[in-house]
């Protein structure tokens, strides 16, 4: 019986101490960002009509220096090698984890990627 509370008290500390870990590191990096500011999203004088969100992806969003700041930062944190198989002597990707932060990415919203891993996670994703 004592066993078992000292497991379950274990268990519930474990996320309670994770719970304010991520809360600390989310206090930092909007600490960092207000310090910080990016770009806002730019704005050009002729309207261009996209046909997919790709293609806008691709063609301003990639090439905004927002993008270019947090591909930076981003190879920095992984020490410009592969996350998963740790190759420097390929040409590296930073791969969102997720869409929906795009402007204000966290770091745990992507991660540095070979070419060749990069296409094996896309392939295994479809």
């Amino acid at each position: 019986m004592i066993v078992g509370t000292v497991i379950v008290s274990i268990y519930i500390g474990y996320f309670v101490y994770d719970f304010y870990k991520n809360k600390k590191i989310d206090r930092q990096i909007k600490r960092y960002e207000e310090a910080h500011p990016v770009e806002e999203k730019p704005r050009t004088e002729e309207k261009k009509t996209y046909t997919s969100r790709k293609q806008w992806y691709n063609e301003v969003y990639l090439k905004s220096d927002h993008w270019q700041q947090i591909r930076k930062v981003a190879l920095d944190r992984a020490g410009h090698k592969c996350q998963v198989c740790a190759s420097r002597n390929k040409v590296l990707n930073v791969h969102h984890n997720t869409y929906k932060n795009l402007w204000h990415e966290r770091m745990t919203d992507l991660c540095v990627l070979c070419e060749d891993c990069h296409e094996l996670y896309s392939k295994r994703k479809r």
